[in-house]
C-alpha cells in the first residue's frame, strides 16, 4: 500500500516541546498544519520549507479562531519557529530550519548506520575479514572488549523519586512546596528526573495560583475535587473549585 501526497518528519522530542506540552491545543494543530502545507522541494514560486498559507486557510482546516492564529503565530515568530512575509494574496509563512527538521540524517545518531551504509560495510567487511578466524584475532578482539570495558562510563545512579519530592516540599516557594505534596497526593510514578521537572513546569502555573489562598481553603478544594472526580482530579481541578470551596 502506498500513501498518497508524501510525508513529513516528526522528532519524537515533539513531545517535550513547549508546543505541544504547555500551550493551547489548537497551538500545536496549528502548527502542524503550517508545516504539512509549506514546500517539500524548491520551485519557481516558493523555497522549500515556504508557502503561501492564509488565515482563513488555517482557521478552515484546523478550526481555530482569528485571534488563536493570531496569538499562536505571534508566539511561533517570537520563539523562532516561523518567519512571515505579507503579500497581496496572502501571508508567506516560512518555517525556519525546515531542512533540518526534514533530513532523515539529522536524526541518525553517531555509530547508526541506514541500511545501504550496512551493505556496504558488510560487503566490504567480507572481503577485508577472512572467513576462518585464528585464535590471534580472537586473542586481539578479546582485548579490545576489555579496553573498552574499562574504560566505559559507569550507569548514572538511579532516580530516587521520593527523596526529589521530600526536597520539592522543603522548597522555600509555596508554589514549588505544593506541587510536592501534589505530586505525593497523586501518587505520581517518574522514572527521570528530566521527567518530574517537565511535569512540575507544567503545573507552576495553578500552583503559584492556588497557594494565593488560605491553607483552609486549600484543603476543602482538595476534599471536594477527591469527592466529585476521585480518579481524574489533578491541579488545574483544584484551581477551578478554590474559589467555591
Amino acid at each position: 500500500m502506498k500513501i498518497k501526497k508524501g510525508c513529513t518528519l516528526w522528532a519524537r522530542q515533539t513531545l517535550e516541546s513547549e508546543i505541544f506540552y504547555y500551550k493551547p491545543d489548537k497551538w500545536f494543530k496549528i502548527w502542524f498544519f503550517i508545516v504539512n502545507s509549506v514546500n517539500h522541494k524548491d520551485t519557481k514560486l516558493f523555497k522549500r520549507g515556504e508557502g503561501l498559507i492564509t488565515y482563513e486557510d488555517i482557521s478552515r482546516k484546523t478550526k481555530a479562531t482569528r485571534t488563536q492564529i493570531e496569538k499562536c503565530l505571534k508566539w511561533m515568530k517570537k520563539d523562532g519557529m516561523i518567519d512571515e512575509r505579507r503579500t497581496t494574496r496572502g501571508n508567506i509563512k516560512i518555517i525556519l530550519k525546515y531542512g533540518v527538521f526534514q533530513e532523515m540524517k539529522t536524526y541518525q545518531k553517531t555509530g547508526e548506520t541506514n541500511d545501504e551504509t550496512i551493505t556496504r560495510r558488510t560487503r566490504d567487511d567480507k572481503k577485508a575479514v577472512p572467513i576462518n578466524k585464528n585464535d590471534k584475532n580472537d586473542k586481539n578482539e578479546k582485548n579490545i572488549a576489555d579496553k573498552k570495558s574499562a574504560t566505559k562510563t559507569p550507569p548514572e545512579e538511579k532516580f530516587n523519586q521520593k527523596e526529589y519530592i521530600d526536597g520539592m516540599k522543603k522548597n522555600k516557594l509555596p508554589h514549588i512546596r505544593f506541587i510536592g505534596w501534589y505530586f505525593e497526593k497523586r501518587k505520581s510514578n517518574f522514572p527521570t528526573k528530566e521527567s518530574i521537572q517537565i511535569e512540575t513546569k507544567r503545573w507552576l502555573k495553578d500552583a503559584s495560583f492556588i497557594v494565593k489562598y488560605p491553607q483552609i481553603k486549600v484543603s476543602k478544594a482538595y476534599e471536594l475535587v477527591r469527592q466529585k472526580y476521585p480518579d481524574e482530579w489533578n491541579m488545574s481541578t483544584i484551581r477551578k473549585v478554590i474559589p467555591e470551596a
